[in-house]
């Protein structure tokens, strides 16, 4: 109990019931009563205000979580859409430009030293002829799915071209001389040019196929 209210108890017990202290002890404990009272709720009121405002400040933040969990599932979901697409699209293009690539390096290593063994007949050619012929057998392929290939066979391509090119103008026995060199760069070009390799190097699978053996060993 507060020291005011006991002194004023004592001092109204002094001086007898009819004294006017006796009404200012009441007024006292009536006060420091309502006091009390005001500042309990006061108090209680300013908690569940902070608890109302805490609930409000919650449901936003729940708002704004699931505004982002919807936009990053739509995100994910749209991805997920565009590679199925990217794959189906450039799979099959990549496929067919593989396997001509691969049949034009080896007619252009068969055009220059074993034409009788061409899939068109040119043995009775000049070797001129032949060599021009064997260059626009190795770039048919690329002009025709050069929009679907990475920058790197588009590059081993034009150095089997270049090659080639270098060609024109040397005798039979320079052209022969050359022979193991170029069955090289057109094998190692069309081992290049294999679908999965390709399509590793774009994106489109995670791991070549000789990894993906390594793995599984």
């Amino acid at each position: 109990m507060d020291a005011k209210i006991i002194e004023l108890i004592e001092t109204s017990v002094r001086k007898g019931i009819l004294s006017s202290s006796w009404v200012i002890l009441i007024i006292a404990i009536v006060s420091a009563g309502v006091g009390g009272y005001l500042g309990a709720y006061l108090k209680r009121k300013g908690q569940d205000r902070a608890i109302k405002e805490n609930f409000s400040n919650v449901l936003v933040q729940l708002k704004a979580q699931k505004q982002l969990t919807e936009s990053i599932r739509y995100e994910l979901e749209s991805l997920q859409a565009q590679h199925i697409f990217v794959r189906e699209l450039y799979s099959e293009g990549i496929k067919n430009y593989s396997s001509e690539q691969g049949f034009s390096l080896r007619q252009a290593y068969l055009l220059l030293y074993q034409p009788h063994s061409c899939s068109s007949n040119h043995k009775d050619k000049k070797l001129e002829e032949r060599l021009e012929t064997a260059i626009e057998s190795v770039m048919q392929p690329l002009r025709k799915y050069i929009g679907i290939l990475d920058e790197e066979t588009i590059e081993e391509i034009y150095e089997v071209q270049d090659f080639l090119i270098k060609m024109r103008g040397n005798d039979e026995k320079e052209v022969k001389r050359k022979k193991n060199e170029l069955f090289n760069l057109t094998d190692v070009t069309r081992r290049s040019a294999k679908l999965h390799k390709i399509a590793y190097r774009i994106g489109l699978i995670e791991s070549r196929l000789e990894e993906r053996r390594t793995k599984k060993q």
